[in-house]
């Protein structure tokens, strides 16, 4: 039993070092944090959907304060879709992540997620992607 629990930490390992690299974008073994935790911040959740959509809003809320710029939705949404992706999952193409926090934000340049979480949730291509209905398919 204890060389299964070997293996797993060995697999996980394995798994994070090549998200790693996959979010070292100059290859200088250097990382912004922030978008490798969202990515990876469904994985660390037991719990619904919108439990782990919330968990990796709050992640990027650094401040606490409960709002997010468009800018940072859209990347909370980039970052889960490229860590899901690189897992091998189908995902969003790049234009359903721009669409989806456009139809949400709208006009808005800042949201309360909170507020507006339900939208998100709700909203057709976020189901299409934790159904696992995406149109695009990458490998590790």
């Amino acid at each position: 039993m204890r060389q299964v629990g070997k293996l797993h930490s060995a697999l996980d390992e394995e798994i994070l070092d090549r998200l790693f690299t996959m979010f070292d974008l100059t290859g200088d073994d250097r990382i912004d944090p922030l978008p490798l935790l969202i990515g990876i911040s469904p994985l660390a959740l037991i719990g619904d959907d919108k439990e782990k959509l919330i968990f990796a809003m709050e992640v990027c809320d650094v401040n606490g304060t409960g709002l997010l710029r468009v800018m940072e939705v859209f990347k909370i949404f980039q970052s889960i879709n490229n860590t899901v992706s690189y897992l091998g999952d189908p995902v969003l193409s790049m234009s359903e992540v721009e669409q989806l926090t456009s139809d949400v934000f709208g006009d808005d340049p800042i949201i309360h997620y909170y507020e507006r979480i339900d939208d998100l949730a709700n909203h057709p291509l976020y189901q299409k992607f934790v159904c696992g209905m995406g149109s695009c398919r990458f490998r590790l």
